[in-house]
Formats: C-alpha cells, structure tokens, sequence
C-alpha cells in the first residue's frame, strides 16, 4: 500500500478511537437503536457504556493513573552532572499554528512552548550542545522546526547551534533521520513525558543512543487536592486523549515491527 494511504488510514484511525468519539460513538448507536429500531435492550446497554466512559474521563482518578503510569518511566534530567556530556539536544516536534499575527511563540501550542523551554534550560547548562529541533508543517506552510527555531533566537540561542529537521510527517520519520543524522552519539531527547516511552523505543530501534529528558508531564504530585479537582473537566479527558494517543502509537509501531 502506497505510504501516504497509510499515514493517513493511521491518523483518521487513530482520531476515530480517541476518547470522545469513542464514547459519543457509543451514545449514538445506543439512541438509533433506542428511538429506531425494538432492540432497546441493547440500546439502553450502548447509552450505559457511552455514558460510564465519558464520566470515567471526566473525574481525574482515571485520567491521571493512566498518564503516571507511561510519564513516569523516565524522569526529567534535574542533575546535569549524572549524565554524559552530549553534543545534541534533540526536541521532536508538536504542533503549532502559523498566524502572522502573532509572535512565535504564540504560534506553538502549549506542548512546544514546554518542550522549547526545556530544550533552553538544557543548553544553558550544556552551552556547547547544538539543538536539533524537528517538525514538519503539514497542511500549514511553515514547517513546525522552522518556527521553534524562530522563538529559541528570540530568546538568545545562536543560530549556528541550531540545526532543524523540516521533513518528518510522525515521530517514526523522526526516529529514522534523527538516528541518521547523531549516528551513536549520544543525545538529550526533549519530549512530552507521555511521548517519551514510544520515542525512545524508535530511536534505539534504529541504533539511536537518546538520554531521556522528558517535560509537558500531565500528571503531577499535587502537594493538596483542589475543590476544582472534585468536578468532571475536559482537562481530563485531554488527558485521557494524550495517552489513548500513545498506547495507540506503540501498539501500531508494534504492529509494523518498527519497535
């Protein structure tokens, strides 16, 4: 099968079993079979479900167990010290808008405003590092490496310690050019925590030797529970979406044999 069918049978699949089309899937079959048809028996059953997944995304108790166990396979790199010197900083790409209207860094979304503000923090303790940044534009027609690089010379990086990867569609074609282009260096790898696990099983796949410095955790330790807590929130279910992501991404990277 040519490869752009297949990227993109992969994205509309992928958004099809993501959480709220799932549970309004299961909403909707359950009310055309309740109001169309005498199988009410399973219409009502089709409602339940729909109904039961959607609250148990809503209430953070789910949601956050689900990102604590994928973001916390790997800890962010607090200690400079207890890791090699590396020569690259690598951050795989998120996502971005680009409306001249705004400045860079208003063009990013909010996981490559903290996967850029971790990749600075990294080389200011490692000045001699250059910083990889990848991404491509997809149906926009700045490519998302070109606008991090944008927002990082604002904030003082030189341009000649930045190199960008413009042509990758999906963390698999960054695993493979990246692996190409650090060769076995080793290097800090700048991704959400929750991306992490699956980046790291395509790069050392292709012989990559990426050190982990993962940011963008969704869940984290409170040291009290808010009231705001107690109530359903889409930030919840975002989360929950963020993880079905992954899980979906490593089950199909699997699949493929590409990990």
């Amino acid at each position: 099968m040519d490869s752009n069918l297949i990227f993109l049978f992969k994205k509309i699949l992928g958004q099809l079993l993501m959480p709220v089309p799932v549970c309004l899937g299961f909403l909707v079959i359950g009310l055309i079979l309740l109001f169309f048809s005498k199988r009410h028996t399973i219409g009502k059953a089709f409602v339940a479900i729909g109904t039961c997944m959607l609250v148990l995304f809503s209430f953070f108790f789910v949601p956050d167990q689900m990102a604590y166990n994928l973001e916390y396979r790997n800890l962010a790199v607090l200690d400079i010290k207890s890791i090699p010197k590396p020569k690259f900083i690598v951050v795989l790409g998120s996502g971005h808008d680009s409306d001249p209207r705004l400045p860079a860094n208003s063009q990013l979304n909010s996981s490559g405003v903290v996967r850029l503000m971790e990749a600075l923090r990294l080389h200011r303790l490692l000045p001699d590092a250059r910083i990889i940044f990848s991404g491509w534009g997809g149906s926009d027609p700045v490519p998302h490496a070109r606008v991090m690089a944008e927002v990082a010379t604002e904030f003082g990086i030189d341009s000649d310690s930045i190199i960008l990867v413009t042509t990758p569609r999906d963390t698999k074609d960054e695993a493979r050019i990246i692996s190409g282009t650090v060769k076995k260096e080793p290097f800090l790898l700048v991704t959400s925590a929750a991306h992490m696990p699956r980046s790291l099983a395509l790069l050392r796949k292709r012989g990559a030797n990426p050190i982990p410095a993962p940011t963008d955790y969704r869940f984290r330790q409170p040291q009290g529970i808010g009231i705001s807590k107690l109530f359903p929130s889409s930030e919840n279910i975002v989360t929950a979406r963020i993880v079905f992501h992954e899980y979906l991404g490593m089950a199909w990277a699997y699949l493929r044999d590409q990990i």
